[in-house]
């Protein structure tokens, strides 16, 4: 077991002041709280595009990076897959990127999202009305480190389990419109009067 600091780098976002004001013309992406969705992806097609001058090496996002909301009712985090050009992460999140070889950035972002890391979050979080996980505290995450064989094992079983829930979600909308159709014309067929 590793502290995440002992395994991962963790950078805070680019303190921006004020509002972003977004521009179609804008030379930088910039993933927001509101980029970071429930379902533990990143809406990058949706994020706000800005004009900024130099940019910082350490703001910069790139693939495999992992997304942490650090502030709100949830403090979960997604994995970067791809990107449509220069990108960084604005504050309050966190980017963590794995340092270490004995670790899988998918394991990495998996495990940040299990009860376990969550239930040391919600034990460690600061303030009430306005809930935060202190960088402090991200590094002091305990991580379970199996071999990168069962990591990959862990990921893919994962996303099949996650792909399932998408697939039976759909398959039950499409169950409740077939019945309704049904009973539908049922109520059609039997109501007419002769």
């Amino acid at each position: 077991m590793k502290h995440l600091n002992q395994i991962a780098e963790i950078r805070s976002g680019h303190p921006f002041r004020g509002k972003l004001e977004s521009s179609p013309k804008g030379n930088v992406s910039v993933l927001q709280l509101k980029d970071v969705t429930d379902s533990f992806t990143i809406d990058s097609q949706n994020a706000s595009r800005i004009q900024l001058g130099a940019v910082k090496e350490r703001y910069l996002v790139a693939p495999g990076d992992i997304v942490f909301r650090s502030r709100g009712q949830t403090n979960t985090c997604a994995l970067v897959k791809e990107l449509g050009g220069t990108t960084v992460v604005a504050a309050p999140l966190f980017l963590i990127r794995a340092t270490s070889d004995a670790v899988l950035p998918e394991y990495l972002c998996w495990y940040i999202n299990q009860s376990a890391a969550q239930s040391y979050f919600n034990r460690n979080a600061r303030g009430t009305a306005g809930r935060m996980i202190g960088r402090d505290t991200l590094e002091k995450l305990k991580i379970h480190l199996p071999p990168l064989e069962v990591q990959q094992n862990i990921v893919e079983l994962a996303e099949l389990a996650s792909r399932e829930q998408v697939l039976m979600a759909e398959l039950a909308k499409k169950k409740k419109y077939i019945v309704s159709q049904i009973l539908m014309n049922r109520a059609k067929t039997q109501g007419a009067t002769p």
